[in-house]
């Protein structure tokens, strides 16, 4: 009966947890605040195609996972999907190599942006 106001609380919350994060820093020299929420959110809501090795591919899945394994991270529990660049989630916490790459290449041009220098 709640479940969609509680997310959509959940969600405001964090939003503005983060806007709060967001302007308490800004002006800080030291301090560079990357918003993982917003690329999530980004990422969900988003219809976009992405290019990955050459190709092109869409996100289609967003809540189910590839690999269904009941929690159970011990024991293999069934079939993979043969598409996991199509999923969000490859299990029910752990995100795709797909994502885990969107996610880094954004984090690494939010760096750039910033002129965050990058030494050895």
């Amino acid at each position: 009966k709640y479940k969609h106001r509680y997310i959509h609380k959940l969600n405001k919350m964090i939003s503005n947890y983060n806007t709060s994060l967001i302007n308490k820093y800004k002006k800080s020299k030291d301090i560079i605040i990357y918003n993982a929420y917003q690329f999530d959110q980004n990422i969900f809501n988003t219809k976009r195609t992405y290019q990955w090795y050459r190709q092109n591919f869409k996100l289609k899945e967003k809540e189910n996972s590839c690999y269904k394994n009941s929690g159970n991270y011990v024991d293999h529990m069934g079939k993979i999907c043969n598409t996991p660049w199509e999923y969000l989630f490859y299990d029910r916490i752990h995100q795709t190599t797909f994502m885990n790459t969107l996610l880094s290449d954004n984090l690494f041009f939010f760096l750039y942006k910033n002129h965050w220098r990058f030494t050895s």
